[in-house]
């Protein structure tokens, strides 16, 4: 077993991995991200359906489903079985 230093120490490079999971991402595609998460919200299915086909790559990265609400999450699933 673990010593609580050795735990808080597995935390910390847990934190610290996540963190270097958001600077992979470029400002483009964060406005990207945003601006699926945002279609979705307002349900202007049609304009994140362009946005997720124009920009499939991006949304297939793990670092870059952080980024997506849930809801934007389940859409791009559905795309991505329809295709």
């Amino acid at each position: 077993m673990l010593n609580n230093e050795a735990k808080e120490f597995v935390k910390v490079i847990a934190k610290e991995q996540e963190i270097a999971d958001f600077i992979l991402l470029s400002e483009k595609d964060k406005r990207i991200l945003n601006m699926l998460n945002e279609a979705v919200r307002e349900v202007k299915l049609p304009y994140a359906r362009k946005l997720f086909f124009e920009h499939k790559e991006l949304f297939q990265m793990g670092h870059s489903q952080k980024w997506l609400t849930e809801d934007a999450r389940f859409m791009c699933f559905a795309w991505e079985k329809n295709a």
